[in-house]
């Protein structure tokens, strides 16, 4: 009986370890993404800085602003997605939701993206009022995310048409249509996984992280939506994400 007790708390003392162990390299994989996914728009703010101390003036400076306005923008949303990620288990779904209005919403984030990325020509088409029930903050984020990745993929002298339909009586529908370098049948079902990146967007885009449309995912699940993605017709990418129309 002694040696069935000895053999039990070894047993129980070797899981716990191996609990431990699981909680460590969750832990540094976290450290390790964040760094990864802030070092890109760290680096481009630390440029801008640069060419505001050193004068720029007119036209160019209110570029240089905008760009390093994007950047930190990006920077908030990759903390902000990366500890949503990290609380997966902990977030309450509607402790800060109020009623969001998505045209305005869409409508700001076009506006700054044509400002911040003069090489390509995007558009917002609202047709009509819609609201949903949400946290304010994490729908920008969401929206802004997928704006900023058909930005990234989309080479200049492309565009990127932001809709938001009407007629689904029980869903809004917001479609982010580019001209890019647009998805495989492969890549389509597996680009909202963590971490995954196709061929393409890696040769495009080699400091991209695999994240970014993860956290859009997890944002469109917590407000009882969904975020899919698809080829679209003649090149480029589709991504469609429906949340419940506010009852």
């Amino acid at each position: 009986e002694g040696s069935l007790e000895a053999r039990e708390l070894r047993e129980a003392f070797a899981t716990l370890v191996e609990k431990e162990r699981e909680v460590i390299t969750r832990e540094r994989a976290f450290f390790a993404d964040s760094s990864h996914v802030l070092r890109t728009p760290l680096a481009v703010l630390q440029g801008d800085i640069e060419q505001l101390e050193q004068g720029v003036y007119g036209k160019e400076r209110l570029e240089v602003v905008a760009q390093a306005r994007h950047s930190l923008g990006t920077m908030s949303r990759a903390v902000n997605g990366l500890l949503l990620l990290a609380r997966e288990h902990e977030v309450a779904p509607g402790s800060t939701w109020e009623v969001v209005e998505l045209g305005p919403l869409l409508e700001r984030l076009v506006a700054e993206a044509n400002v911040a990325t003069p090489a390509l020509t995007l558009t917002a088409r609202v047709a009509a009022p819609v609201d949903v029930a949400g946290d304010p903050h994490q729908l920008n984020d969401l929206f802004a995310s997928l704006i900023e990745n058909a930005c990234q993929y989309t080479p200049p002298g492309g565009a990127i048409d932001v809709t938001l339909k009407t007629g689904d009586p029980e869903n809004a529908i917001v479609e982010i249509r580019d001209t890019g370098i647009g998805l495989s049948t492969d890549d389509a079902a597996h680009a909202i996984e963590r971490f995954y990146r196709g061929a393409a967007a890696r040769r495009m885009f080699p400091g991209g992280s695999g994240l970014g449309l993860a956290i859009a995912e997890r944002i469109a699940r917590l407000h009882g939506g969904e975020l899919t993605l698809r080829p679209a017709p003649g090149g480029g990418t589709i991504a469609r994400v429906t949340l419940p129309l506010l009852s």
